[in-house]
Protein backbone atom coordinates (compact mmCIF):
# COMPACT_ATOMS: atom_id res chain seq x y z
CA UNK A 1 0.00 0.00 0.00
CA UNK A 2 1.27 3.45 -0.89
CA UNK A 3 0.70 6.02 1.84
CA UNK A 4 0.33 9.57 0.63
CA UNK A 5 0.39 12.61 2.86
CA UNK A 6 -3.27 13.35 3.70
CA UNK A 7 -2.26 16.73 5.11
CA UNK A 8 -2.02 17.96 1.51
CA UNK A 9 -5.81 18.24 1.24
CA UNK A 10 -6.52 19.61 4.72
CA UNK A 11 -6.97 23.29 5.55
CA UNK A 12 -3.87 24.51 7.37
CA UNK A 13 -5.59 26.46 10.13
CA UNK A 14 -8.45 24.21 11.24
CA UNK A 15 -7.84 20.60 10.24
CA UNK A 16 -10.41 19.16 12.69
CA UNK A 17 -13.15 20.99 10.81
CA UNK A 18 -12.79 18.58 7.87
CA UNK A 19 -14.11 15.72 10.01
CA UNK A 20 -17.40 17.47 10.67
CA UNK A 21 -18.88 16.46 7.31
CA UNK A 22 -17.30 13.00 7.11
CA UNK A 23 -18.84 9.64 7.85
CA UNK A 24 -17.04 7.54 10.47
CA UNK A 25 -15.65 5.39 7.65
CA UNK A 26 -14.24 8.43 5.82
CA UNK A 27 -12.76 9.80 9.07
CA UNK A 28 -11.07 6.45 9.74
CA UNK A 29 -9.54 6.48 6.25
CA UNK A 30 -8.07 9.95 6.82
CA UNK A 31 -6.93 9.44 10.42
CA UNK A 32 -5.55 6.00 9.56
CA UNK A 33 -3.23 7.51 6.97
CA UNK A 34 -2.21 10.31 9.33
CA UNK A 35 -1.49 7.82 12.12
CA UNK A 36 0.58 5.58 9.83
CA UNK A 37 2.67 8.56 8.76
CA UNK A 38 3.08 9.66 12.38
CA UNK A 39 4.03 6.12 13.47
CA UNK A 40 7.14 6.29 11.29
CA UNK A 41 8.28 9.45 13.12
CA UNK A 42 7.02 8.83 16.65
CA UNK A 43 7.08 5.05 17.00
CA UNK A 44 3.55 5.10 18.45
CA UNK A 45 1.44 2.36 16.89
CA UNK A 46 -1.00 3.74 14.33
CA UNK A 47 -3.78 1.60 15.78
CA UNK A 48 -3.28 3.14 19.23
CA UNK A 49 -3.32 6.70 17.88
CA UNK A 50 -6.39 5.99 15.74
CA UNK A 51 -8.22 4.43 18.69
CA UNK A 52 -7.39 7.49 20.81
CA UNK A 53 -8.76 9.75 18.06
CA UNK A 54 -12.00 7.76 17.77
CA UNK A 55 -12.55 7.48 21.53
CA UNK A 56 -11.69 11.05 22.48
CA UNK A 57 -13.22 12.95 19.57
CA UNK A 58 -16.11 10.79 18.33
CA UNK A 59 -14.51 10.57 14.87
CA UNK A 60 -13.48 14.24 15.00
CA UNK A 61 -17.00 15.52 15.70
CA UNK A 62 -16.83 16.27 19.43
CA UNK A 63 -17.12 19.79 20.78
CA UNK A 64 -13.48 19.70 21.90
CA UNK A 65 -12.31 18.60 18.44
CA UNK A 66 -14.37 21.14 16.54
CA UNK A 67 -13.97 24.16 18.84
CA UNK A 68 -10.42 23.59 20.09
CA UNK A 69 -8.98 21.62 17.18
CA UNK A 70 -8.15 18.91 19.70
CA UNK A 71 -8.98 15.43 18.44
CA UNK A 72 -7.06 13.50 21.06
CA UNK A 73 -8.52 14.95 24.26
CA UNK A 74 -5.19 15.87 25.82
CA UNK A 75 -4.32 19.20 27.31
CA UNK A 76 -0.79 19.83 28.49
CA UNK A 77 1.39 22.59 29.81
CA UNK A 78 5.14 22.57 29.40
CA UNK A 79 6.79 23.49 32.65
CA UNK A 80 10.57 23.67 32.74
CA UNK A 81 11.84 20.37 31.31
CA UNK A 82 8.75 18.19 31.69
CA UNK A 83 5.12 18.03 30.66
CA UNK A 84 2.24 18.14 33.11
CA UNK A 85 -0.75 16.29 31.72
CA UNK A 86 -4.22 17.37 32.71
CA UNK A 87 -7.46 15.68 31.81
CA UNK A 88 -9.59 17.40 29.23
CA UNK A 89 -12.91 19.09 29.95
CA UNK A 90 -14.58 16.29 27.99
CA UNK A 91 -13.02 13.58 30.17
CA UNK A 92 -13.88 15.44 33.38
CA UNK A 93 -17.58 15.44 32.51
CA UNK A 94 -17.84 11.68 31.82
Amino acid sequence: MIITNPYDNLPAEYPAAVFNDMSPEQAVDVIGNLCRIDMKASGILASVSAAQFILESDFGKSELAQNSNNCFGMIYIVQAFFKVWKISKQEATK
